[in-house]
């Protein structure tokens, strides 16, 4: 008896136990088994049309996170779909080494005509990929003037993706302990925050200090040892948190006065969010390094791309630059994410993005108003309420607005709206609504342990 043969009668007489089945066999992320036990398992979607989607029960949600922040256009676009089928049955696959396919070159060609200044593309397959890439490319290039210039520096609360390298400059505690030792190399910074200062100054006596803190890191670690700084323009770590005016400009200024590249997070504030291409065109600011993801593709295939500013690129002209991934720039992706940006264009999604989220973050506003501990902060169609969410109400507000129709981000300093940039007038009264009322019913609800108020 052969060894396959046998080991088939052994399966078949119940020797190897079958596989645990449904949603237990999942390892998720950012809630823990016993959690999702307690739920009754996941939210499991089944479907989704515009910027709704539908549960295995049939309930329809809003969905006020695009996803997590990658649906841009909204969901079941067949323009991207035909785009995508069509080219998977044209060329299914092809590496981006000493090959390439048409779609990446167009893509790459469009990226670039987005984002003057920058020089060429890289491509991978998410964010976090993408921010790996540009921290190698920073020591790269910074080796060519000081074998040593290989710090980069990161700022405190920031979230900069899951990889090790990613996790090694992300500012936030709970992404970075769990898996230590991570990444020498790397120095934390402060991150501005008018409203809840880390230097406990006051804005604008201040004179921008927390720009300033990062030139005092880069002569303490000495100019020749620090390659970058990495920042997202707008800070979304927990909350939305964008920087005062005069901030990018002066960190662009003493990062050119001391050699230090600045590579810019826009995984998530790029590709139309904050109502721009790019969120560091509100500050009329050019990065050295770009990181794209999440909205580029629309949600529709992974896709990451790190644009690569004239310094660099020219650093690195003559250099061997030995890094890349299997699937990075899959030509079904890139042929995604050229139809997402022709959409964008052709349904001027920009002007809707900055129309709708100026009616977002005023009805949004309102919400604040009516609850005294919140306040609001966002662009465009990102925004968030901040607020003490502690002690319970982060859980209870999010189930509760979870009944209500409304998928967002809660945590303990407030909630965060990302929904799809096709939202119309309309769609984001209906979000505001729910979050006010959600807001209202967190204010009159009684404390855990007590009983419910009449209402």
């Amino acid at each position: 008896m052969s060894v396959l043969s046998g080991l088939a009668r052994f399966v078949r007489r119940g020797g190897v136990k079958a596989p645990p089945v449904g949603w237990r066999a999942l390892q998720g992320t950012g809630c823990t088994s016993a959690q999702l036990e307690r739920e009754g398992g996941p939210l499991v979607l089944v479907k989704g049309r515009r910027p709704y989607v539908w549960d295995e029960q049939g309930r329809r949600y809003i969905d006020g996170l695009s996803g997590q922040f990658a649906v841009s256009i909204g969901y079941g676009r067949t323009a991207v779909v035909r785009a995508v089928a069509r080219q998977l049955r044209q060329l299914t696959y092809a590496p981006l080494d000493w090959r390439a396919h048409p779609p990446a070159i167009e893509l790459a060609d469009k990226l670039l005509a987005l984002a003057p200044g920058m020089k060429k593309v890289f491509f991978c397959s998410g964010g976090s990929e993408a921010v790996d890439t540009a921290i190698k490319l920073a020591r790269l290039a910074g080796s060519r003037s000081s074998a040593n210039k290989k710090t980069i520096l990161y700022r405190q609360g920031s979230c900069h993706g899951a990889t090790l390298g990613a996790t090694s400059v992300t500012g936030l505690a709970d992404l970075r302990e769990p898996f230590g030792p991570l990444l020498g190399g790397v120095h934390q910074v402060c991150q501005p925050d008018c409203r809840r200062c880390p230097l406990n100054l006051a804005y604008p006596e201040c004179n921008a200090a927390c720009a300033h803190e990062i030139e005092e890191a880069i002569l303490g670690e000495g100019p020749d040892k620090v390659a970058a700084l990495i920042a997202e323009p707008i800070a979304v770590g927990t909350r939305v948190v964008a920087p005062p005016p005069e901030y990018w400009p002066a960190v662009r200024e003493l990062c050119d006065r001391h050699r230090v590249l600045w590579i810019a997070d826009e995984v998530l504030t790029g590709i139309g969010r904050t109502g721009r291409w790019l969120a560091c065109e509100h500050w009329n600011v050019q990065p050295d390094l770009i990181v794209l993801a999440k909205g580029l593709s629309g949600g529709f295939a992974p896709l990451g791309a790190v644009l690569i500013g004239e310094k660099v690129a020219a650093a690195l002209e003559d250099v061997l630059f030995q890094h890349g991934y299997t699937f990075g720039g899959h030509p079904a992706a890139c042929a995604a994410a050229l139809e997402v940006l022709r959409m964008i264009e052709s349904d001027k999604l920009l002007e809707r993005a900055q129309a709708s989220g100026r009616v977002l973050g005023a009805e949004l506003a309102k919400a604040a108003q009516a609850a005294p501990f919140a306040s609001v902060q966002g662009f465009g169609m990102l925004w968030s309420v901040l607020a003490d969410l502690q002690n319970g109400r982060r859980e209870a507000l999010a189930k509760r607005l979870r009944e209500k129709g409304l998928l967002c981000m809660v945590e303990e300093d407030g909630l965060t709206l990302a929904p799809p940039l096709i939202c119309k007038e309309a769609d984001v009264l209906r979000i505001a609504k729910i979050v006010a009322e959600g807001f209202e019913w967190l204010k009159n609800r009684a404390e855990p342990g007590a009983p419910e108020k009449a209402g």
